[in-house]
């Protein structure tokens, strides 16, 4: 059976954790494909502005909303009933690259 991308993440961000002690200043994890350009400069400009008007936890990406879940068995996003018993999916972040801040990350 083929697991889903989050099988995949939490693992990385459960390893990711714990290294968060050893840099107490970030504020934001960034999972990115290896394949993926991030303008940093951009990106940390966007994060200061972000964290100065709301400094909740946030997940910023790709927002999948009212997706439902692939009942085709055998594809490469196949969720079973089992696995997922509802009609529409949680929304969720996707895409090649998203950015957590550390108090959505803990």
């Amino acid at each position: 059976m083929r697991r889903s991308i989050s099988h995949k993440i939490k693992p990385k961000i459960n390893f990711d954790v714990p290294k968060l002690r050893f840099c107490p200043g970030a504020e934001f994890l960034l999972k990115a494909d290896d394949d993926v350009f991030v303008q940093l400069p951009r990106l940390a400009q966007m994060l200061r502005a972000r964290s100065l008007r709301d400094p909740s936890p946030v997940i910023l990406g790709f927002l999948a909303s009212g997706w439902r879940p692939g009942r085709v068995a055998g594809h490469k996003y196949y969720i079973s009933p089992e696995q997922f018993p509802g009609e529409v999916l949680p929304d969720f972040v996707t895409g090649p690259s998203y950015v957590m801040s550390t108090s959505a990350v803990e």
